[in-house]
């Protein structure tokens, strides 16, 4: 994802400052808070962050569990292309951070402009979200059973 990014980054008529801006974050910044509403995709070009989000236990105590860590080439963010709706999740940097900050809405008019392109960017998104996805089933599947066990409801099964 990030060599194809990267080349889109180079093209003339996606220019930086406008279409694009590169953004230093330091650690324990937030770059994206759960419940905003932006239209902002960011690439890792250095630095480690964490997508956390806001979780109610007992109905008494919240807290931020860690949901999927991000490094040097991953994107975030980009589901504001498909759906118009608030971020589900916060994300805060575990490291000092270089991220490119691209304007969603503009990568979304360019990629319907250079279709041969826009497929290839599209097809790696959704190849990266297809891969959370399922990581995120698999964290389902344990903390289900876990819960299973720590009840001993497994012992009715």
């Amino acid at each position: 994802m990030a060599e194809l990014l990267t080349q889109l980054l180079d093209q003339t008529d996606f220019p930086e400052g406008e279409a694009w801006t590169r953004k230093r974050v330091s650690a324990k910044q937030t770059v994206i808070s759960e419940g905003d509403r932006d239209c902002m995709i960011y690439l890792v070009e250095s630095g480690n962050l964490q997508v956390v989000s806001n979780m109610e236990l007992d109905g008494q105590r919240r807290v931020k569990p860690g949901i999927y860590n991000l490094g040097p080439g991953e994107l975030f963010g980009e589901f504001c292309l498909f759906l118009e709706h608030t971020r589900t999740a916060s994300v805060i940097a575990s490291t000092d951070c270089q991220l490119v900050v691209i304007d969603g809405a503009r990568l979304k008019a360019y990629l319907d402009d250079h279709p041969a392109l826009g497929y290839r960017v599209l097809s790696e998104m959704y190849a990266a979200l297809v891969e959370r996805l399922c990581l995120a089933n698999k964290r389902v599947q344990q903390l289900f059973a876990w819960g299973l066990k720590a009840h001993h409801i497994e012992e009715h099964l």
